[in-house]
């Protein structure tokens, strides 16, 4: 009892009888509805407002997929091993180190970037996953060379 199953937060912008319009936050908690005579325990979620918007429920369309996980995790390890910073410029972030895009594609290939093994599957899968994550501005590529966004 007490669980919390999950949260989020709304938008609403149109609503029948109330004129309420704006963002809140919700969670979903865990509660006992009833006890069978057997003792089985019967449970349900109810909707708690919190303070302000808490985040947005991940939807099928913004998790991320484990092939962007994989390409993530080998941009990581490229500038670990061998990240540079660049000179400054206006289309990367001042003081992210940095490495080209050959490079962290090699990386994605060695911890397997794809479930298949020919080289057509591993580069479709770094494009994919290169894509969603720029979409997802959790990367920069410029010229060539890529980096992890800087978290505001």
């Amino acid at each position: 009892m007490g669980q919390r199953c999950a949260s989020g937060s709304a938008n609403v912008t149109k609503q029948r009888d109330t004129r309420t319009e704006g963002s809140f936050g919700f969670r979903l908690d865990e509660i006992d509805v009833e006890t069978s005579d057997g003792g089985k325990i019967t449970s349900s979620c109810v909707v708690t407002p919190t303070d302000g918007p808490v985040g947005t429920v991940a939807t099928k369309a913004t998790r991320m997929p484990k092939s962007a996980q994989t390409a993530l995790q080998a941009l990581e390890k490229a500038i670990n091993q061998c990240g540079t910073i660049p000179a400054a410029s206006n289309n990367v972030p001042a003081g992210v180190s940095v490495v080209t895009l050959d490079q962290w594609r090699e990386y994605a290939y060695d911890i397997g970037i794809s479930a298949g093994t020919t080289l057509r599957a591993m580069q479709k899968a770094f494009k994919s996953a290169v894509d969603i994550l720029v979409r997802q501005q959790q990367v920069g590529v410029w010229n060539n060379q890529a980096w992890i966004t800087p978290k505001p």
